[in-house]
């Protein structure tokens, strides 16, 4: 069902203003792996709820993955009909700001936090990131939008962390793999209506000269690929890593620099990367499947198969005639939401390209309110507020495990809970999975966001863990940190005091307390151990505040 909301809602649990599916025509769902993501339609203007539809409306529509909220952008009203494009709700994103972050030697999960809570004001949208890629970067006035998917920054999520987004109404996902290999082979085939078919066999690259910040090259001058013997000469190209920058010369202090070891180990990574990541190894190559088209010749039966992928899936085409099969994923499809098939695939490889969106999205000029004082209240109020409203499910109960389904039949349902005496879990892309949230009978939880007023455990593993104190058990002793201090506390009193400052030229200078109350004087008797960076030869001291 295709419904509408006012453009404030933040309930989308019921019907809103209404359904449009009786009188919609021409609604397209597009989108583009880490590019647009779009919906498109028509609507009699005197049609029930047609006057209701106005710029900034919300509308939730079915989509591959499920029901999205897109905000209506500019309708244009001409003959009795309404013509609008929406953008996906992720989009109103481009109205905030980050104004200076930045995310320093984390992984993928840990620069999106950064991101998140960068922003210049708060905002409903979680972010979350399995890529474990290490990396830095620096982010100075950068909308969020911009900050994840600008290819053309060299400090951009995906040229630093790299990644594949996945919007799933305010949860920002940037996955290593947001798809998956479901066994789906099609062959190439010429002249084939409704099937295009495009590939560069002069695009890949297997031999690659890294080169860093500064003219830094390897010893060994060169990464090759595991496929270099599968053409007739080795295909070479350098390619400048800026971000890599080695501790030597005049670049010896540069807090961005590392060993030169280090910088060596990052830069046959980076080449590495290029050829399992970005699969420059293998040739450029685009498939377009047009199923309206195709579905008039006989050989559709070999290509409907493809009505089941989701974006970012792999798919295999065989090219018989030249001996070889390319991998290559779906990056961009046309969805048609009332009929709920595709209307179009295009599989190939990455097209590395920002598309900024045209005409920006106008947001409600309204102050944001604050948000909930307890994040498990507001956890609970959402859990409570979905639950209630899951009403319209099918269950289907066999003798070995249990459906919960968004439709009768297994074969088309697509949100699907099952229980089994292995486990409880969701899917969201049927009944094979993956299943993204579950719990199973070997202990294991398995979740992108998990909230809970008391977590209990021997041991807390992550990349990454948010948070500003750490207390023992009696309660009375903790460590916090906030910004660049960390206090060790007994009650509320400062006993051990770890930071630094920045003076007039903005230079860094350490200080230590230890015994203090305080962290800006210092109790009498405290130690303290502090640098001087005032003078062109920075120097130190140790001593006891107001002590003999």
């Amino acid at each position: 069902m295709i419904t509408l909301y006012k453009p404030n809602e933040t309930d989308f649990t019921h019907n809103g203003i209404g359904a449009l599916d009786k009188n919609i025509y021409n609604a397209t769902v597009e989108e583009e792996l880490n590019g647009l993501f779009l919906f498109s339609f028509r609507y009699p203007l005197f049609a029930p709820r047609g006057l209701e539809i106005e710029g900034m409306s919300i509308i939730k529509v079915p989509t591959p993955d499920g029901e999205q909220l897109f905000r209506v952008a500019a309708p244009k009203v001409s003959m009795g009909e309404i013509t609008a494009q929406c953008y996906h709700i992720f989009y109103d994103l481009t109205e905030n700001l980050i104004e200076d972050i930045f995310a320093e030697t984390t992984n993928g999960n840990g620069a999106m936090n950064r991101m998140s809570a960068g922003c210049q004001y708060k905002h409903p949208f979680q972010f979350y990131s399995d890529v474990p890629k290490i990396a830095s970067a620096r982010i100075v006035r950068k909308n969020p939008v911009e900050a994840l998917l600008d290819f053309s920054q060299d400090n951009s999520f995906v040229n630093r962390w790299g990644g594949e987004l996945k919007r799933d109404n305010f949860d920002v996902k940037m996955l290593q793999n947001r798809g998956m290999d479901r066994g789906i082979v099609i062959r190439h085939k010429k002249d084939l209506l409704g099937y295009e078919g495009n590939v560069d066999w002069k695009s890949p690259i297997t031999r690659i000269m890294p080169q860093g910040f500064d003219g830094l090259f390897l010893p060994e001058k060169y990464v090759d690929s595991p496929l270099i013997n599968k053409y007739p000469y080795p295909k070479i190209k350098v390619v400048e890593f800026k971000h890599i920058k080695a501790a030597i010369g005049e670049n010896a202090d540069d807090e961005d620099a590392v060993p030169l070891e280090e910088a060596y180990r990052l830069l046959r990574q980076a080449a590495k990367d290029m050829f399992t990541i970005q699969k420059v190894d293998q040739p450029k190559a685009t498939y377009n499947v047009t199923f309206q088209e195709l579905s008039q010749t006989e050989e559709y039966k070999d290509y409907k198969h493809l009505q089941s992928v989701y974006m970012a899936d792999t798919v295999t085409v065989e090219h018989q005639e030249d001996g070889i099969d390319i991998k290559a994923k779906v990056i961009a499809y046309k969805y048609d939401p009332i009929k709920k098939e595709y209307l179009d695939i295009t599989i190939g490889n990455f097209k590395e390209s920002f598309t900024d969106v045209s005409g920006r999205v106008d947001l409600v000029q309204e102050e944001l309110s604050n948000m909930p004082g307890s994040i498990l209240d507001a956890a609970k109020a959402n859990a409570t507020s979905l639950i209630n409203s899951g009403f319209g499910g099918h269950v289907r109960v066999y003798p070995d495990r249990i459906f919960i389904m968004d439709t009768k039949d297994e074969k088309s349902a697509k949100k699907v809970w099952q229980w089994n005496l292995n486990g409880l879990g969701y899917s969201s892309t049927g009944v094979n999975g993956p299943y993204g949230t579950a719990i199973t009978s070997d202990g294991r939880i398995v979740a992108d966001f998990i909230t809970a007023g008391t977590l209990s455990g021997n041991l807390v593993q992550g990349g990454e863990i948010t948070g500003a104190t750490l207390r023992t058990s009696d309660s009375v002793n903790y460590v916090n940190i906030s910004k660049q201090f960390i206090r060790l506390y007994e009650s509320s009193k400062t006993r051990v005091f770890v930071g630094y400052y920045k003076n007039s030229r903005n230079e860094i200078q350490p200080t230590l307390i230890l015994g203090g109350d305080s962290d800006s004087t210092g109790a009498n008797g405290a130690i303290m151990v502090y640098q001087f960076s005032d003078t062109s030869v920075k120097s130190g001291g140790i001593g006891i505040t107001k002590g003999l």
